[in-house]
C-alpha cells in the first residue's frame, strides 16, 4: 500500500474543504467533555446520552425519507434476482456487516440476500484498513470481487459524504446496474455543495439519503452519533413494521432513559489499569461481540492505539491494550461463523497482506487463545464480560458488576450496546487525555481525511491555546514532516503545535 504524501493531498484537497459541514462541526454540548470526565465522569456520560438523544430526535426530520427506502428495499428484498450491497469504510463498513447479521437472525431462512462490503474486506472489522478509503478503484474492484451484478442494489455508506471508495461505486452502480443505487452520509446537501456543486449526491440516478443530525461528541468522530443515525435508519427500513416516526421516538426515549452513569465505576476502573496493564473483552452472544470488536477496532485510528496483535506479523511484540474473546468457542473458525454466520471471506490481494486469509486467521479471537491464556503478556490482564442474563446485560470488570434492562427487540438492543460501548470508551480515554474539550488530539492521520483532520484541529489548538496563526498550508507540511514518524500512543496534533511553537519563538 502507497505511503502517504503532500502531492496525491492536495490533488485530492478540494474534497477537505471542509465549509460547515455538520461531521466536522464542534459540538458545544460536549465543549468540556474532556474535565467533566476527570471532575464528574457520571456528568459526562449525561453530556453524551444528551448529544446521543439529539442525533436521534434530529432524524425525526427524515422519517419520510426513511420510509421511502424501506418501501424501495422491500421491492428489492422481493425480486429472486436482486441482492442488497450495503457498502461503507471504516466505521460504515462495520456497520453494513452488523446490519447483514440482524437481517439473517430476523430472516434465518434467507440465505445471501443482504451483502456487507466493507473497505478491505472481513480483516477490517478487527483492523482498520484506512487507506481504502481514498482509492476509488479499489472500491469498484471489491465490488464486482464480491459479486454485484445489474440486478443488485447498492446502498453505499459514507458519513462525511466524501469517500472516494463509496462514491466510485455508486457511479459504477448507476452506469451498470438496473436499480438506482442509495447514497446515504450525514452532512447537509447544501454543504456539501459548497466544496463541490458537480457533488454525486446531486446526480439524479442516485437517491440521496442525508442524514444530517449535528456534530459528533467528539469532534469528527464519526463513528459516534453520524454511524448511529445510519444504523437506526438502515434496522428500521430492513427490520420494522411499525410507523419510522414512532420507532424514532421510542428508540430516542430508550437512549434517554438508559443509565449510562452506571458505567461510572467499570470506566473509571479501565482507564487506570490501561496505562500498563491489559484489558480482555469477554462476550457470548454473537450480536454484543460485533459492537464490542467494532467499538475496539476503531479506538485505534480515532486515539492512536496499537490494534490487535496477529501472530503472522511482529506486532505480537507490542500487544494492543484491548482484546477480545468469544467464550463459548474454542478455536477461530467456529469465532468467525458465530459473529459472521459464516466463515470469512478475504479479498486476498497480494498488494495488500491484510486482505489475505493468513492474515484474518492470525488473530485468535477464540476462549483459548494465548493471549486469552496470557502466554505472552508481561503485565497482568483484566476481564471485562459482557453477558446476555434475562433480558439485562450484565458487565462485570475486577470487583465490579452493573446490570442495564435490555428492550426485547433485537435491533434495538444493538443500538443500545452500541450507545454504552461508545460512551464508555470514549470518556475512559478522556480520562487519559486524549481528547481535550472535544477536540481529537491523539487521532492516527492513515489517510487523507484524518490528515486533513489532524492539520484543521492543530490549527484550532495553536489560535485557541496559544494566539498563533499558521496557514493551512504551513501546518500541512508540518503534520507530513511527522506522519512518518509517529509512533503508537503518540499525538500527532501535539506533535504538531510543539514544533510549531518552536517555530513561532
Amino acid at each position: 500500500m502507497q505511503k502517504l504524501n503532500q502531492h496525491t493531498f492536495w490533488q485530492q484537497h478540494q474534497r477537505f474543504s471542509k465549509a460547515d459541514l455538520a461531521t466536522e462541526a464542534i459540538q458545544p454540548l460536549s465543549i468540556n467533555l474532556s474535565q467533566l470526565c476527570h471532575t464528574n465522569l457520571a456528568q459526562a456520560f449525561n453530556c453524551f446520552a444528551a448529544i446521543e438523544v439529539n442525533a436521534i430526535n434530529a432524524l425525526l426530520a427524515y422519517t419520510d425519507e426513511i420510509e421511502e427506502l424501506r418501501k424501495y428495499l422491500q421491492q428489492v428484498l422481493n425480486n429472486a434476482k436482486s441482492r442488497i450491497f450495503i457498502a461503507g469504510c471504516g466505521s460504515s463498513g462495520r456497520l453494513a456487516m452488523l446490519i447483514k447479521r440482524l437481517y439473517e437472525a430476523y430472516y434465518p431462512s434467507v440465505n445471501e440476500k443482504i451483502i456487507a462490503l466493507s473497505a478491505g474486506g472481513d480483516t477490517s472489522l478487527i483492523k482498520s484498513v484506512e487507506q481504502f478509503e481514498d482509492d476509488a478503484k479499489l472500491g469498484v474492484k471489491q465490488l464486482l470481487q464480491q459479486g454485484f451484478s445489474n440486478d443488485d442494489l447498492l446502498i453505499g455508506l459514507s458519513a462525511n459524504g466524501n469517500a472516494p471508495f463509496v462514491t466510485a461505486m455508486l457511479e459504477y452502480a448507476v452506469n451498470n446496474a438496473k436499480m438506482k443505487p442509495y447514497f446515504i452520509f450525514n452532512n447537509s446537501k447544501k454543504s456539501l455543495a459548497a466544496i463541490d456543486n458537480q457533488h454525486i449526491c446531486f446526480d439524479d440516478r442516485i437517491i440521496a439519503l442525508s442524514l444530517d443530525v449535528g456534530p459528533m461528541a467528539i469532534t469528527g468522530s464519526t463513528r459516534l452519533q453520524a454511524t448511529t443515525a445510519m444504523q437506526i435508519a438502515l434496522s428500521l427500513a430492513l427490520l420494522s413494521n411499525q410507523t419510522i416516526e414512532a420507532e424514532i421516538q421510542l428508540i430516542s426515549t430508550l437512549i434517554a432513559q438508559l443509565p449510562l452513569s452506571q458505567m461510572d465505576p467499570i470506566t473509571t476502573l479501565e482507564a487506570q489499569v490501561i496505562h500498563n496493564e491489559y484489558v480482555l473483552y469477554q462476550a457470548e452472544d454473537p450480536f454484543i461481540g460485533l459492537s464490542l470488536l467494532a467499538d475496539i477496532t476503531e479506538r485505534a485510528p480515532t486515539f492512536n492505539l496499537i490494534p490487535f496483535e496477529n501472530s503472522s506479523d511482529e506486532s505480537i511484540a507490542t500487544p494492543s491494550p484491548f482484546y477480545f474473546s468469544l467464550i463459548n468457542c474454542n478455536n477461530q473458525q467456529e469465532v468467525w461463523l458465530k459473529l459472521f454466520g459464516r466463515q470469512v471471506v478475504c479479498l486476498n490481494w497480494a498488494d495488500f497482506p491484510d486482505t489475505t486469509n493468513k492474515y484474518i486467521n492470525g488473530f485468535n479471537l477464540s476462549a483459548i487463545s494465548p493471549r486469552a491464556q496470557q502466554l505472552y503478556l508481561k503485565q497482568p490482564q483484566h476481564h471485562s464480560l459482557w453477558l446476555v442474563q434475562q433480558d439485562k446485560l450484565v458487565i462485570t470488570f475486577k470487583n465490579v458488576s452493573i446490570s442495564i434492562n435490555l428492550p426485547q427487540e433485537l435491533y434495538y438492543r444493538a443500538i443500545v450496546y452500541k450507545s454504552i460501548l461508545n460512551s464508555h470508551s470514549t470518556l475512559m480515554l478522556g480520562k487519559l487525555d486524549y481528547f481535550e474539550g472535544n477536540v481529537m488530539l491523539f487521532l492516527n492521520p492513515s489517510n487523507y481525511k484524518l490528515v486533513d483532520r489532524a492539520i484543521r484541529l492543530s490549527q484550532l489548538i495553536l489560535q485557541q491555546n496559544y494566539h498563533l496563526e499558521f496557514s493551512y498550508a504551513e501546518v500541512a507540511a508540518q503534520t507530513f514532516k511527522l506522519i512518518d514518524k509517529l509512533q503508537a500512543n503518540q499525538s500527532i496534533v501535539k506533535l504538531v503545535v510543539a514544533h510549531l511553537k518552536d517555530k513561532a519563538g
